[in-house]
């Protein structure tokens, strides 16, 4: 059975429904910082559909409404957790982790470039 859309939908609200229900947890109980982690597992998550969206889109065989299904849903997801942070009143902080995080994430020895050396 093919992977349609609505699939990409369901797999997008149940990650979202975990996402935000764990992040309200964690920012009821005053820690921000696994939000922020979440927040760049989903930025991950976004990295690798697009990679596939490539990859698919050479060989002709990209269902786009599929992609953009996934891609919009996870970027909304991230709007929507920055939103909720900001209700709980950390939304710089899960901002400035999230930059911190993803930064590191990238400074790690298992990062490569785009061109597939180690930095």
């Amino acid at each position: 059975m093919p992977y349609t859309p609505e699939h990409a939908l369901e797999e997008v609200k149940y990650r979202a429904s975990r996402v935000l229900s764990r992040s309200e947890q964690f920012l009821r109980s005053n820690n921000p910082r696994p939000v922020a982690q979440m927040l760049v597992g989903v930025y991950t998550e976004i990295g690798r559909i697009e990679k596939e969206a490539r990859r698919l889109k050479l060989l002709s065989s990209l269902d786009y409404d599929v992609y953009s299904t996934l891609l919009n849903g996870y970027v909304s997801l991230m709007g929507a957790t920055l939103k909720l942070a900001e209700r709980y009143g950390f939304d710089g902080d899960v901002k400035h982790l999230y930059e911190f995080y993803k930064s590191e994430r990238y400074r790690s020895k298992n990062y490569r470039d785009w061109d597939g050396e180690r930095r």
